[in-house]
């Protein structure tokens, strides 16, 4: 299908089928080959007119695009498939828990060092930009990975090979996975073993405490891509005026698409449509006679 006014059919029709449950469909046996690749780039380069209601397109965006709301309501054609999806969030809390408990130790120890007492405020300003921005950065770059390795024809694909961008993609997924585990086994020795970083077993925080400063890091984590998504400028520095986030630029695809759409019907007016067996063609109609 075109991206033009007539593949707008086939966006308004992925989109609410995707509204049906689509989302957990495992076989699209009704589309053909060139829509799916159609509605595959077109979900790689997020783009936000699909329905036409501003709305249940938006709704359609978080599902696709958002980390964790994803994992079970992204479309089934989308690059960025579930599995890479679910690996990658799994790693992601993992690596969130272990670093904070590191970085709670080392901003506890900085306050017994200099004597001062604990400023909560402070130390989620310093977990906020130590772990959380690193790791969403980190997370990021594989999301690039794995999304050019499920975008068909993609600049890195024709580059590489297919094969060689997943075996990449794994390998970087596994390296990651690596370092986590690495974390994760240094942050169990602070955590539950005595030794100088906790005054040999005297100076335990509470567990609770780390649950707590988890959740602040993942919703934070969340709730920037939220903000980050209604802020961020969506067009090119060129052009203006300026779209911002999801609505700006949702409401310049529809103006294209409705000017794209009256200059076809401009120039398809003066004629008729005859279907034929070897296509469509297109018959000047003659003009009405003048009273």
């Amino acid at each position: 299908a075109a991206d033009s006014v007539g593949g707008d059919v086939l966006w308004k029709r992925t989109a609410d089928r995707w509204f049906r449950g689509g989302c957990f469909a495992r076989k699209l046996g009704d589309l053909s080959k060139e829509e799916k690749v159609a509605i595959r780039e077109r979900l790689y380069r997020d783009e936000y007119y699909w329905s036409g209601n501003v709305w249940r397109d938006y709704l359609f965006h978080v599902a696709n695009q958002h980390t964790l709301f994803g994992i079970m309501a992204c479309h089934p054609l989308h690059p960025y498939s579930k599995l890479e999806r679910c690996c990658l969030e799994l790693l992601h809390w993992c690596s969130t828990v272990s670093c904070l408990v590191l970085c709670r130790e080392a901003l506890r120890m900085g306050h017994i060092l200099r004597g001062d007492g604990e400023n909560r405020i402070g130390d989620k300003v310093a977990i906020y930009f130590f772990v959380t921005l690193p790791l969403m950065m980190a997370q990021g770059f594989l999301r690039y990975i794995a999304k050019q390795s499920g975008r068909p024809g993609g600049c890195l694909e024709r580059c590489l090979g297919k094969r060689a961008l997943c075996v990449i993609q794994w390998a970087l997924i596994s390296m990651w996975f690596c370092s986590v585990l690495g974390m994760m086994s240094l942050s169990t020795i602070v955590a539950t073993c005595p030794g100088p970083w906790n005054n040999y077993g005297q100076d335990f925080p509470s567990i609770d405490r780390w649950a707590g400063l988890s959740t602040f890091s993942l919703c934070t984590s969340y709730l920037t891509w939220l903000l980050k998504d209604l802020l961020k400028p969506r067009v090119p520095p060129c052009t203006w005026p300026p779209a911002i986030g999801f609505f700006g630029k949702w409401r310049r695809e529809a103006r294209t698409r409705n000017s794209s759409s009256r200059l076809l019907e401009r120039w398809v007016a003066p004629f008729s449509l005859e279907s034929k067996s070897d296509g469509i063609s297109l018959t000047p109609v003659a003009p009405a006679p003048r009273a």
